[in-house]
């Protein structure tokens, strides 16, 4: 800044200037030492003038020099805040930084994981950390490609644990998947290439995929050739014979195994996998513990298979089942006391087939609960039909599948089919298998007692077959027990099965439990059974399963002579009708006569 003319300069001036006017005066006016005096005087006047002129420039001079050094210093201050303010935000956009840097560290690390763990997952079995069946696929696609190029082939081994349902739901799923885990490490200790057992010398590791529960799957390169496999095979069964020690338990797991080798049995993936899966099942049809090789008459076994499946679940969109009752007579007196609902398949393309032949299938589809609960259903309508035609009274046996009990499904059915029918409870009685109560028997005791507890009745089907003891026989909640046709059928010629029902027949009387013989076709046979006490009799000997309304008729008649209704029913069933065309007179589920119990058999192994 430029320093401003100050006003205490003015009076110096001034008396400078009057000093000079004076001494002109005086020059003029007096004498001439006073004019000299006066100069002089004027001339130190004008110098104090210009002295505290430049005195005041100076002053003035200093005070802007101060305000500037104020200025400065003030400006300085200034720029030590900004500079301090700066260090801060740079210090803060550094920490900023670090913390961000660290946080994309963490977020690296922590998606490197979880796509290393999505891989595992998606290609990695967590029980056994063995391969799946994704990652045996993409294996199997670039050993078929390998194979292709250089004219070779694979094999695929498909191996199933035998009897692991029974073992997890025995010893828990813990032991299961312990069992698991060892069987995994015994099949893959069989093709480590340093192993005495080794499959794959030389080859690729990770042969071995677990693609199902207890299912596992072989991957073999550069197959020899037949031979070579089945010895393969043999050694992987070979290696199962040594127990398992799970939990404390000895557990003996034989394994049944199926092979397809490409290019004989398939060219992709998929269709070995599924020949060997096929293989394999007819290895445990011949009895399990061994290998089976696949064949194109397996494929159209299997076709088969599917084709009754698809029959089945149109035959309960279209109503194709009906229903038969085989006759239960009292011992002794002959006298028909009950019924037993026998389900048949009124198939379009094989006529009317056995439920041997479909049960199974049925099963294994998860139609069995729905077939059953229809049964059940149309033996309580016809035990109502029958009863309102003022028939005798008559106790209705109805099958349950151990299916129906594992999904709850049993209780709801037995009430809705007492209420819509209006039956007297105590009329029906359920026959089930003794496994079922081997796989879960408190639930199993639970649920009978809660059926037993509505009024109906509750039997043993087919005692001494499975795992019968007579130490449990009091401890489950049934009213009869009904004597195996195995143990029937040799009464009069082994002495072995005639002790053995004659325990049955004892000790159901001592816990005060009935005894029902099925499948008694001789004389002979009712009169022992007669002689040892037992309660009721059914078989061909007295009557087959027959139609509703030729059941009707033997209700009438009460009472069935020893010498049989076999060959004389024909006296009061209604007379065949002439084949009408397709949708003419179309038959209702109940008009059938006895001749239709002659059943088609109906073959699914193409042998």
């Amino acid at each position: 800044m430029k320093p401003q003319p100050s006003n205490s300069r003015k009076p110096h001036l001034a008396l400078g200037l009057l000093a000079i006017a004076g001494a002109g005066a005086a020059w003029t006016v007096s004498n001439p030492a006073q004019a000299l005096a006066a100069l002089a005087l004027s001339t130190v006047a004008g110098a104090v003038a210009t002295a505290l002129n430049l005195y005041a420039n100076l002053r003035a001079t200093r005070v802007e020099l101060a305000a500037q050094a104020a200025h400065a210093q003030s400006l300085a201050g200034k720029l030590e805040d900004a500079r301090v303010k700066l260090d801060t935000a740079n210090g803060r956009h550094r920490q900023e930084v670090d913390s961000l840097q660290a946080q994309l560290q963490v977020e690296t690390t922590r998606r490197e994981t979880a796509q290393r763990l999505a891989m595992q997952t998606t290609h990695s079995d967590p029980l056994t950390q063995l391969p799946n069946r994704t990652r045996l696929q993409e294996d199997l696609t670039k050993a078929l490609a390998a194979a292709e190029r250089r004219a070779g082939k694979v094999a695929v081994m498909f191996v199933d644990l035998d009897d692991f349902k029974r073992i997890n739901d025995t010893l828990g799923h813990g032991i299961g998947d312990d069992l698991l885990t060892q069987a995994a490490g015994r099949l893959s200790a069989c093709v480590r290439t340093e192993d005495d057992l080794a499959i794959n010398r030389g080859g690729e590791p990770g042969s071995v995929a677990r693609v199902g529960g207890d299912e596992f799957v072989l991957l073999i390169r550069d197959v020899a050739d037949h031979n070579a496999l089945g010895a393969v095979a043999q050694r992987l069964i070979d290696a199962f014979r040594t127990p398992f020690t799970v939990g404390g338990y000895k557990v003996q797991s034989s394994i049944s195994v199926g092979i397809a080798c490409y290019p004989r049995d398939g060219n992709y993936g998929d269709t070995l996998l599924n020949h060997a899966d096929m293989a394999m099942y007819r290895a445990k049809e011949q009895g399990k513990d061994g290998f089976q090789f696949f064949s194109h008459a397996m494929s159209a076994a299997a076709s088969r298979r599917l084709a009754v499946e698809n029959g089945l679940r149109k035959a309960l969109e279209d109503q194709q089942f009906v229903v038969h009752y085989q006759p239960k007579v009292e011992a002794g007196s002959h006298r028909v006391i009950g019924a037993e609902a026998l389900v048949r398949w009124r198939s379009p393309m094989h006529g009317l087939v056995a439920p041997a032949s479909f049960i199974e299938i049925a099963e294994e589809a998860g139609l069995i609960a729905h077939i059953g609960e229809w049964v059940l259903m149309q033996a309580c309508r016809q035990q109502r039909a029958w009863q309102d035609a003022g028939l005798p009274p008559v106790s209705m046996a109805v099958n349950v599948s151990s299916m129906q009990f594992r999904e709850d499904h049993l209780l709801t059915a037995v009430v809705t089919a007492i209420k819509q029918t209006g039956i007297d409870p105590r009329m029906l009685q359920l026959e089930v298998t003794e496994n079922l109560f081997m796989k879960n028997m408190s639930a199993a005791r639970n649920t009978l007692e809660c059926i037993r507890g509505l009024g109906a009745t509750v039997a043993i089907d087919d005692f001494g077959t499975g795992y019968s003891s007579f130490s449990y026989l009091r401890q489950l909640p049934v009213d009869s027990v009904k004597i195996d046709r195995s143990f029937v059928q040799d009464l009069g010629t082994k002495a072995d099965d005639r002790e053995i029902t004659r325990a049955i027949v004892n000790l159901a009387r001592t816990l005060g439990v009935k005894t029902v013989a099925e499948g008694v076709e001789t004389k002979r046979q009712a009169e022992i059974l007669t002689e040892m006490g037992c309660n009721e009799m059914q078989g061909f000997l007295f009557a087959p399963p027959v139609d509703a309304k030729t059941m009707a008729q033997i209700l009438k008649i009460g009472v069935i002579p020893m010498d049989s209704l076999a060959g004389k029913l024909e006296l009061f069933m209604p007379q065949a009708k002439a084949p009408s065309a397709p949708g003419e007179n179309e038959q209702s589920p109940f008009d059938l006569h006895s001749q239709a119990t002659v059943l088609a058999p109906m073959s699914l192994s193409g042998e």
